[in-house]
């Protein structure tokens, strides 16, 4: 295989710069692989697909690493959430919300059933419920850092007060991972005891 003065040159410098990937790319010619440009909700169906999308040196796909390889062992919610924040921002593909007056943001929003809500349901209307636990009372809230949720007499009303760093960009892209990942979800916002 015969190189050229500029890829010969080019390959030194990137491997100064100590940058394998750049020295690959002056000796072969060769960018990034070929970007995927399917829907990111067909890209993205699991955990592992949004870290594969952001690639393992994304700070956050970085920080959950770290926390997952620790000897520390972290409740359940803590590294559900970095998986979260790691879904947002593969879903957003680049957007983050700036906080900002006049800005849309969305997050998937949950409906608590009791046992016998879900008895009553027919399969098709049961298929599309994951289960969780609640309690019925007056005045209840719930400031579990993905909105703030306050419910009034036996859970009969709710409100969302504010977002968090998992907002989505869009109303689609929310009901989406509320859907796909609501074991993720379900992990970060509710205290499981085995």
């Amino acid at each position: 295989m015969e190189f050229t003065k500029e890829q010969k040159d080019a390959a030194f410098k990137a491997a100064k710069e100590n940058d394998i990937k750049g020295v690959l790319i002056a000796i072969f010619g060769i960018s990034e692989k070929p970007k995927d440009n399917r829907p990111v909700t067909e890209r993205i169906k699991t955990f592992e697909d949004a870290v594969r999308e952001l690639g393992n040196d994304h700070p956050l796909v970085s920080l959950y690493n770290v926390l997952s390889n620790s000897t520390v062992k972290y409740d359940s919610d803590v590294l559900a959430y970095l998986k979260l924040r790691i879904i947002v921002a593969a879903l957003n593909e680049g957007w983050e919300p700036q906080f900002i007056e006049g800005e849309r943001r969305w997050a998937p929003w949950f409906v608590l059933y009791t046992n016998a809500e879900l008895n009553k349901m027919n399969d098709k209307d049961r298929e599309k419920v994951c289960r969780v636990v609640g309690r019925s009372l007056n005045n209840s809230n719930a400031d579990g850092g993905l909105v703030c949720a306050y419910a009034s007499y036996a859970s009969s009303s709710s409100v969302t007060y504010n977002g968090s760093r998992l907002a989505f960009k869009s109303e689609k892209l929310a009901e989406y991972a509320g859907q796909q990942f609501i074991e993720i979800y379900r992990d970060f916002m509710i205290q499981l005891h085995e």
